[in-house]
């Protein structure tokens, strides 16, 4: 399970800043350059002639380490792409509950267009203020006034007859599942793979390209062979890198539903 913390040190967010294709771009160029320079020096320390005799030991190896290392780039894997779906999902069910309570509330007459104004506030704060703060990988506050708002008019207010009691109780327990899926995104907002087990796929995928150096091949075939060994774990862990944080760098969390719901409750339609 990835770690939640609150302060997104300054490399990692330097990375997700940078666009994913130039990104990629790096990755990919650093571990095809880590790979052509280890060969080198490795085939000045020792010739490709005397590692040919223990290209089995070596092998060995790699697949001991390999199998260790693949279980841990595969959880990192999961473990990102699960948070982003669930960041998704999250945000799709805050912004269908905040539209469910701006419908609902014109059943309360001059109390209902008090939520309705609110509910607006709301998703207004949410695109205007809040996202920008979660793409800085902060957790904002700035919507939970016209949340509150809009639980204390539901509380307060009076109903004239039967049929306005149902649509408060309505009311309130939509409102409840809105503020319970909006602590669910700020959760997320801060969310992502602690710089421990961070430190541990980089030191990992170092060390596994590090072992094929040993091979005793000729050195041109080696670097490409080694090459392909690296580019293709760093893509995983560049897929690792834009998926970790769901609300920031290119692959984020978009609040297109928020953008909808905005439109239309601005043209006083049902949202």
């Amino acid at each position: 399970m990835p770690r939640r913390f609150r302060s997104l040190p300054a490399v990692f967010a330097f990375f997700h800043d940078l666009p994913a294709v130039v990104l990629g771009f790096l990755i990919v160029l650093a571990s095809i350059g880590y790979s052509v320079a280890g060969i080198a020096v490795i085939g000045r320390v020792e010739p490709p002639e005397t590692r040919h005799t223990y290209n089995d030991i070596v092998g060995f190896v790699i697949a001991v380490v390999g199998v260790v290392y693949a279980v841990l780039l595969a959880w990192a894997a999961i473990a990102a792409w699960e948070t982003h779906d669930r960041a998704e999902m999250a945000v799709e069910r805050e912004a269908s509950l905040v539209a469910d309570v701006a419908d609902l509330a014109e059943g309360l007459g001059a109390t209902g267009v008090a939520i309705r104004a609110e509910a607006a506030a709301y998703v207004e704060t949410v695109l205007s203020t809040e996202w920008d703060a979660m793409t800085s990988g902060e957790r904002p506050e700035a919507a939970w006034a016209a949340a509150e708002a809009m639980r204390a008019l539901i509380l307060t207010h009076q109903p004239a007859n039967g049929a306005e009691t149902l649509v408060q109780d309505h009311l309130l327990d939509q409102v409840t599942a809105l503020i319970d899926a909006r602590r669910d995104r700020l959760y997320l907002a801060d969310y992502g793979i602690h710089p421990v087990i961070w430190s541990v796929i980089v030191l990992g995928t170092l060390l596994i390209v590090a072992l094929s150096f040993f091979f005793g091949l000729e050195r041109r075939r080696h670097q490409v062979l080694t090459s392909i060994l690296a580019v293709s774990v760093a893509l995983v862990v560049f897929m690792i890198v834009e998926l970790d944080r769901p609300f920031m760098g290119d692959m984020a969390v978009d609040p297109e539903m928020f953008r909808l719901i905005a439109e239309r409750l601005a043209a006083g339609a049902p949202a």
